[in-house]
């Protein structure tokens, strides 16, 4: 017995020692503000602060389908990862463990029509609302047993069941669903929340399926308009949460679009933000941004509220419109005033909402103009 104490008492100085000189070793080496700070780092909360073991830890965790952050983030196979129930209880809904409510839908259905015929009024085509998938969705078999077998949600569902015959509903997810097991490269990052290129490649195909049922003579990007290529990287969005960005890898994949345009992005009042081409990428929706693009397939003005899923969007839509203005809409479909203000001082020929999936039975998508 005194032998185990002895040897618990020995292993608890040798940590005690340990951590504080690996502390210093990473302050020394710029990980941590010693060398800015000086002696006020020299403080008990720095000697033993054990972060620097977290992402060690975390992989080792990871690696037998574990999570350090369960409420963030899922440990599916093959190294998918899928966001957690602290973001809009998405792995709650996507085993269908929350209420069916009917008749939220069925009102969203009526605010879309409601604001088609506003935009309408104000001149324009229409009003769209399109959804992009939640990975869980279309790698549904990559999720853990316990969450891949169960039901999926009852609200999806329903609202997407709508899409086939509701003219301002696009369901993103149908080309990627009948393109998936055939496709040679991923179409969403297996450490992120969010497709890539090629999956908004398909998504882009439903919303012009979508949009040229009310305006026929909208021209769209071909095959021939664009090339993949595709590289490896760092782990994304979702491998931050478990501290193991460093030790995985994912594939990006990239597109070029083979049209000659360039781009010019203002603020709402005109003021200059920068110059660019298709090769652009504005990921912060915060404030409203103004698109210019010199040589889009339409001259016409698009009113873009989107959320992150529109980044990989973003350059189809550019070579596609000419103007658009984008922000978050959050913000905007919260206050019907503000959205109203919008579309009349904007004048926009269409308004098309882009949402992940997992946004898209939030309440205010079922505000009225009025």
């Amino acid at each position: 017995m005194k032998k185990y104490i002895k040897s618990f008492i020995i292993a608890s100085i040798l940590g005690l020692l340990v951590v504080p000189a690996i502390n210093v070793y990473n302050g020394i080496g710029g990980t941590n503000p010693l060398q800015k700070n000086g002696f006020a780092w020299l403080k008990n909360s720095n000697f033993f602060n054990m972060d620097f073991s977290l992402p060690y830890l975390g992989f080792a965790l990871y690696k037998n389908g574990i999570s350090i952050s369960p409420e963030n983030v899922v440990v599916g196979k093959d190294g998918w990862l899928f966001l957690g129930d602290r973001h809009a209880y998405v792995m709650s809904e996507s085993r269908n463990l929350k209420p069916f409510n009917k008749m939220r839908m069925d009102k969203f259905a009526e605010a879309r029509l409601k604001w088609d015929s506003f935009v309408k009024s104000q001149g324009g085509i229409g009003y769209f609302v399109s959804v992009a998938p939640n990975s869980h969705s279309i790698y549904r078999e990559k999720m853990p047993d316990w969450a891949s077998k169960a039901k999926p949600s009852a609200n999806i569902e329903y609202l997407l069941s709508k899409s086939d015959n509701d003219k301002t509903l696009a369901d993103l997810g149908s080309s990627i669903r009948l393109n998936k097991n055939s496709s040679h490269l991923p179409l969403y990052f297996k450490t992120d929340t969010h497709w890539n290129s090629l999956g908004a490649w398909y998504g882009y195909q439903d919303l012009q399926k979508k949009l040229s049922h009310s305006d026929p003579s909208l021209k769209w990007l071909g095959p021939e308009d664009i090339k993949f290529s595709y590289n490896e990287r760092s782990g994304g969005d979702l491998s931050r949460f478990l501290r193991i960005t460093q030790f995985v890898k994912d594939t990006a994949v990239s597109v070029e679009i083979n049209r000659n345009s360039k781009i010019h992005i203002t603020d709402f009042k005109g003021n200059n933000i920068r110059s660019s081409d298709l090769s652009d990428r504005q990921d912060n929706m915060e404030k409203q941004l103004i698109v210019y693009s010199s040589n889009a397939l339409n001259n016409k003005k698009v009113l873009w509220l989107r959320d992150s899923f529109g980044g990989a969007l973003y350059p189809y839509m550019n070579a596609t419109f000419s103007t658009i203005m984008q922000q978050h809409y959050q913000d905007v479909l919260s206050d019907p005033k503000h959205l109203r203000k919008m579309i009349q001082e904007f004048n926009p020929d269409l308004v098309i909402i882009t949402t992940v999936e997992r946004n898209a039975l939030s309440g205010y998508f079922g505000n009225f103009p009025n």
